[in-house]
């Protein structure tokens, strides 16, 4: 007979995803993903060396698709006819003159960074089903 103890109210620790807002959001193991070897040490000093390491592959389920993390980096797998466009709006972005003004929140600076198709499309929950309708 064994007994198991959770600290949360379901079971798997970090092995866990949950709805907010239409959204689903992974607790783990999205912790770090760094090649950096001094921020890996960074990391290992700050608990001591208590820590678990694990290779772990993450895809991003799309309307039947499985695009590999980081969806940016990788358009290729991203269905047509939403491939072009997206590709299309963020080089079409890269020719707009940059400012110094710094984004005030988070959706302003991703649309800076990965332009006004892709943002709302894969990073932000607004406008799924309409993208996939046009």
């Amino acid at each position: 007979m064994y007994t198991i103890l959770e600290s949360k109210t379901h079971p798997g620790g970090h092995i866990y995803s949950y709805e907010k807002e239409g959204v689903v959001w992974d607790e783990g193991p999205h912790v770090s993903f760094t090649q950096n070897n001094y921020i890996k040490k960074l990391f290992t000093k700050s608990v001591n060396n208590n820590f678990n390491e694990f290779l772990v592959y993450v895809e991003n389920y799309f309307h039947g698709s499985w695009i590999p993390h980081h969806t940016q980096s990788n358009l290729y797998a991203i269905p047509e006819p939403l491939r072009t466009k997206c590709l299309n709006s963020f080089l079409t972005s890269r020719g707009v003159k940059e400012t110094s003004k710094i984004s005030q929140y988070y959706g302003e600076w991703l649309e800076k960074a990965f332009s006004s198709m892709f943002s709302p499309k894969f990073k932000l929950k607004e406008g799924l089903k309409e993208l996939l309708d046009e």
